[in-house]
């Protein structure tokens, strides 16, 4: 049940958190009705807020924010709500733990001054970013919905990686990919510029994330040798398939939890790294070898058992002459390890590595396979830098921030988007945070008509607290005589019709709207 009652500029002295009764209403409604509990939210006038009210209670961000969109694009929120785009934006589905698309529905622009905001940064790809927003503007955190003041940290839109993806990722861990630090852990991989396909192909697995490639040359004790070398963007979907790849020292290892996570595809990405074909053209036998000389004997041994228990292929250790007794191993497949490998890892092993594979397993590369098919978004946490940084900006207003408006959107069914990478809610109330009642996480709605909503309770306007606005109506009738004439046929003739529209503008001697506050009880 809604409750609603006219007050003036200045009557109006309850704050959201009061408590209120019936007798607070002035006898407005019933007073043997039960208490009406927690004022949770306003739906009111755009102007004319009251003193009494704290700056920057509307839940809005500056124009320039950027909205992301359902296909990954942003656009700035200003742009959304002047136009009234009825874009689609990535939001948070709470039930499913999944981004997903849903369409605006609503859209919100209220005045503002810069004192109405504070400012909040976190680190989003090794860069950082920062939403104005106001201080009551709740973002996603571990508790929930919360102040950006009640937190910590913050949750950001980033890219999932696909299965194919972890699999190259947790197999060239093995071979030649590394994580070094760099601001965070970068994966990276070189190869020699005769095999520049094989970082092309590296490239493209990885066209929905931010990769660098480029070409140098690396020298040792055999000569100079050009090379060609990807890195990755920071990330928090890579950074935990690498640290999964290192020990607590930050040494590359073998251990069951990584195993567990590789499969075929992982096993064939490391094989073309280190591995080798080892043939004898007399007797037609070919095997297959790992190279695995950073390892410790412990781990390669690890990786043996692995082979045999996942996939029954017998394996066996060697040790490189002349190598340290703690590194310098490798493992060669049996005979008939080496086909059983090689049936499984031959629809994954890309044209520069064919050479690698006996001749009758060539040609078996399945592109389907290496198709990233998953390109859905997830959330992940991050630090939040501060949350009431000045807003005074060195060097002028660097971002082009309007401080004059700010806004907001309403999404369907998924209360929430991502403003510059970080989730936060959407408006048209608070969120009902209250178990006792039977409208427990619902959004308190719309009921002033403003921003694109039904028009409900303000003559000729959305908005209330100014002077009367316009509003049109039509008069119809007949004007003139008409024929009647009677018989076995025929019909008269209808006087002509006519149509007038009485308009009351906003310069008629209208009383002015008054401040209008909807009050919701919610048990």
């Amino acid at each position: 049940m809604v409750f609603h009652k006219w007050l003036t500029t200045g009557e109006l002295n309850w704050i959201a958190g009061d408590i209120l009764t019936a007798a607070d209403l002035n006898g407005s409604i019933d007073e043997t009705m039960p208490p009406i509990g927690a004022i949770i939210a306003w739906d009111k006038s755009q102007t004319g807020v009251p003193a009494t009210l704290p700056d920057g209670w509307v839940e809005c961000l500056t124009g320039e924010t950027k909205i992301t969109l359902e296909d990954g694009s942003t656009l700035p929120i200003r742009e959304i709500v002047e136009n009234k785009l009825p874009v689609k934006v990535l939001c948070y589905d709470e039930k499913t733990g999944k981004v997903v698309g849903r369409k605006v529905k609503n859209w919100m622009k209220t005045p503002s001054k810069k004192s109405d905001f504070c400012r909040i940064r976190t680190i989003v790809k090794d860069r950082i970013k920062l939403v104005n927003i106001t201080p009551n503007h709740p973002v996603y955190s571990e508790n929930g919905w919360v102040k950006p003041e009640e937190t910590d940290h913050v949750f950001v839109k980033e890219r999932k990686l696909s299965e194919i993806q972890k699999q190259y990722l947790l197999g060239t861990m093995f071979g030649d990919g590394s994580a070094e630090q760099y601001g965070g852990l970068r994966y990276s991989i070189s190869h020699g510029i005769s095999q520049r396909e094989a970082i092309t192909f590296a490239e493209e697995l990885f066209g929905n994330f931010e990769s660098n490639v480029w070409e140098y040359t690396s020298n040792n004790n055999f000569g100079s040798f050009r090379q060609v070398r990807l890195t990755l963007e920071i990330c928090e979907p890579v950074t935990e398939v690498l640290k999964m790849c290192l020990d607590e020292t930050g040494k590359k290892t073998i251990n069951k939890k990584l195993l567990d996570k590789l499969d075929e595809a992982g096993l064939a990405f490391f094989y073309c790294d280190d591995g080798t074909l080892q043939s004898d053209n007399r007797s037609s036998w070919t095997a297959a070898n790992f190279y695995t000389n950073d390892f410790t004997k412990q781990e390669v041994e690890l990786f043996v058992e692995w082979l045999k228990n996942k996939f029954g292929i017998e394996a066996a250790i060697y040790h490189h002459k002349g190598s340290p007794d703690n590194i310098g191993w490798y493992v060669r497949c049996s005979a008939d390890g080496s086909r059983r490998l090689f049936e499984l890892i031959s629809p994954y092993i890309i044209d520069c590595f064919q050479y690698k594979l006996p001749q009758k397993y060539r040609g078996r590369c399945n592109e389907e396979k290496l198709i990233v098919h998953n390109t859905e978004w997830g959330i992940h946490k991050r630090p939040l830098l501060d949350t009431k940084q000045p807003l005074e900006l060195r060097g002028g207003n660097a971002y082009n921030t309007d401080w004059d408006s700010k806004y907001n959107l309403e999404v369907e069914e998924h209360n929430n988007y991502f403003a510059n990478s970080i989730l936060v809610h959407n408006c048209n109330g608070q969120v009902i945070s209250d178990a006792d009642s039977p409208m427990n996480g619902d959004t308190i709605r719309n009921l002033n008509g403003s921003g694109g909503g039904t028009q409900r309770f303000i003559r000729g306007s959305t908005t209330s607290g100014t002077t009367g606005g316009s509003a049109d109506h039509n008069h119809g009738g007949n004007t003139g005589a008409g024929t009647n004439i009677s018989g076995a046929s025929g019909s008269g003739t209808a006087a002509p019709a006519y149509t007038h529209t009485h308009t009351i503008s906003s310069s008629d001697h209208l009383p002015y709207y008054m401040e209008m506050v909807f009050i919701q009880r919610i048990k």
